[in-house]
């Protein structure tokens, strides 16, 4: 719970940044749970190379009950 809560804080003000965003950046990995191609940010994180590249992922609106670990390399922006 704590960790959520330190990680909410810490994402506000680039989530507050992409709240007006409507469609993904090109190349970035896209979590729908409705249409995929990946229903969960878990297995956007999945798919992730982990070659040290910066990468995106962009969810779009909705309830994603998961615990996820991002552990590789590269810098991963969450939009």
């Amino acid at each position: 719970m704590y960790l959520l809560a330190l990680l909410t804080a810490a994402l506000a003000p680039a989530l507050a940044l992409a709240a007006s965003r409507t469609t993904a950046p090109a190349g970035a990995l896209v979590v729908n749970q409705s249409s995929g191609p990946y229903k969960t940010l878990s297995a956007a994180v999945a798919a992730l190379p982990d070659d040290g590249s910066a990468q995106t992922i962009f969810m779009f609106p909705g309830t994603y009950t998961e615990q996820v670990l991002i552990d590789r390399s590269g810098a991963v922006t969450v939009r």
